[in-house]
């Protein structure tokens, strides 16, 4: 997803700033977010295009490749003291609250805060914008499936934030 991302990111940042102020973080909690929404992968420069914009499913050898973006994308950051804060959301995006994310496997607490908010603004981003695999869903639709995955894929708390929010500043966020 490298063409047009300059604007996505920015978009992804904007809605994470606003789903942390609704959770109330610490300044420094609230960088991480913030930056790791922009530099979330940055990992995926080191796979190859072919896998990046696959149209159909990928091999296994090909998934495994995906599934190591997140550490090279902090093996990238880490050199970089200016970039620290954003290493646990570029690091953890893909775990899920329930454990069966990746690259460690974490549950629940065990996923810095700033991964477990990004995660949703992500996945409310991903869903309610055009895919080649699929269509956009509305944003009221995007929020049941959220609401679904309370526990599962996302931290409950985090989802009620979300919900929070309310689906006509979602509209204006993910605009």
């Amino acid at each position: 997803s490298r063409n047009g991302e300059a604007g996505a990111l920015r978009r992804l940042a904007r809605a994470s700033r606003a789903l942390g102020e609704g959770l109330v973080l610490a300044p420094a909690q609230q960088e991480a977010l913030e930056l790791g929404a922009l530099l979330h992968d940055i990992g995926e420069i080191r796979l190859p295009e072919s896998v990046l914009h696959k149209p159909g499913p990928l091999t296994a050898e090909e998934w495994r490749l995906v599934q190591g973006h997140p550490q090279a994308g902090v093996e990238i950051l880490e050199v970089v003291p200016l970039l620290t804060p954003a290493l646990d959301v570029v690091g953890s995006h893909h775990e899920r609250y329930d454990g069966g994310g990746y690259p460690q496997g974490l549950t629940a607490e065990e996923i810095p805060l700033a991964a477990r908010i990004f995660a949703v603004v992500d996945a409310l981003d991903a869903m309610t914008h055009d895919r080649p695999h699929r269509p956009a869903r509305s944003i009221p639709d995007a929020l049941t499936m959220l609401k679904e995955e309370a526990g599962g894929q996302f931290d409950p708390r985090v989802v009620e934030a979300a919900l929070a929010l309310g689906a006509p500043r979602w509209s204006d966020l993910l605009a």
